[in-house]
């Protein structure tokens, strides 16, 4: 893994990126930040990521994914986004160039599904980029007061391909169904997945689970959040642990499990979002932490789903009203979860 340096204010937090662990920051991008980029204007927060130094033609392939977003408080079942755009400003002198959020990103669109909630707070995304890789620039970018910044890294995958190479017309691409269509491909889905349910078995190399200590109603909890290839979930905990909490203080201490998203491989739906949704926004039955060793944590999970869930996520939803129609479909079908998840695990220091 290779570090990167992300600096909001005068705080400075090491991030990581799939890149080799022989990063140095270059030193110009540093100089650059310090003599050209502008400070934040009243109301508004500079954020700037400096990334690990790639030599000249090696970052052809690499692009940055920038996206703002606010921590707020959710209801557990619905899902939430802001509007709003990423602006590119040129700094005048300099031939360079920073990032300017559109909007204050205080009022975020939702669905509205009903159904047993567990309100907690968590990241929801708004306006996203994607912008070229380079390591000689910082790339800062003015977000609205109390928003956060989060990147990742897109890499080219295999050699460049003619569009005539075998001589063949290209492909049309795939037309995107309508929710009447997707409801029926999602019930196909769901019969082809038979009396097993929907079986996962995933281990992660890199991305793994961050570790948070916070409050709730029970008093202070740990929290193993995951949020990466299509997942999003958490298991939490009674009290405050670290690594050398025993495993079995770990088992006795667990207190719940929240699935808001998993991967529903071989449901093909161009143009749509799926997410299976459990009866309750949060459970405690079916949870096993089978090991906590050597950095790395596994868990059991076997639940059921009530429903499957499906939204065009270019429809934009104002909190107050209701989804248009043909923006969402929801499969009433149960139909069971049998999902084993091993991945690294970040303690916090």
């Amino acid at each position: 893994m290779r570090s990167a340096v992300c600096i909001t204010g005068t705080a400075i937090v090491i991030l990581t990126s799939a890149l080799s662990a022989a990063a140095e920051i270059d030193p110009g991008a540093v100089k650059n930040l310090e003599a050209a980029y502008p400070k934040a204007a009243a109301g508004r927060e500079r954020k700037v990521v400096l990334l690990p130094h790639v030599e000249r033609g090696a970052d052809d392939d690499l692009q940055v994914e920038l996206v703002v977003g606010r921590v707020i408080e959710t209801d557990g079942i619905n899902t939430y986004g802001f509007g709003g755009a990423i602006h590119e400003r040129n700094i005048d002198g300099w031939g360079f160039s920073y990032y300017e959020v559109e909007g204050d990103l205080k009022q975020a669109a939702s669905t509205l599904i009903g159904g047993p909630t567990n309100p907690a707070p968590r990241f929801v995304a708004g306006p996203r980029t994607l912008v070229r890789y380079n390591s000689r620039l910082p790339l800062v970018v003015m977000v609205p007061e109390g928003c956060e910044l989060r990147w990742r890294l897109w890499k080219a995958d295999g050699e460049w391909s003619s569009a005539d190479a075998a001589g063949k017309p290209a492909q049309k691409p795939a037309q995107k169904p309508t929710a009447a269509e997707a409801e029926r491909a999602a019930a196909a889905w769901v019969e082809r997945l038979g009396e097993r349910g929907l079986v996962l078995d995933e281990t992660f190399a890199d991305a793994g689970f961050v570790v948070r200590h916070g409050d709730s109603a029970i008093g202070r909890i740990t929290t193993f959040e995951l949020d990466d290839a299509g997942y999003r979930l958490s298991f939490s905990f009674r009290g405050e642990h670290s690594a050398a909490t025993p495993l079995a203080t770990l088992r006795e201490r667990f207190w719940q499990a929240v699935i808001d998203r998993v991967p529903t491989p071989d449901l093909a739906l161009p143009g749509w979002e799926t997410r299976p949704l459990t009866p309750s926004s949060s459970f405690d039955k079916g949870v096993e932490l089978v090991s906590l060793a050597d950095g790395r944590a596994t868990f059991r999970v076997r639940t059921e789903f009530f429903a499957l869930h499906g939204r065009d996520p270019t429809a934009i939803v104002p909190a107050d009203a209701p989804s248009p129609p043909g923006s969402f479909f929801q499969l009433r079908q149960r139909f069971p979860l049998d999902l084993t998840l091993s991945a690294p695990v970040a303690f916090p220091r």
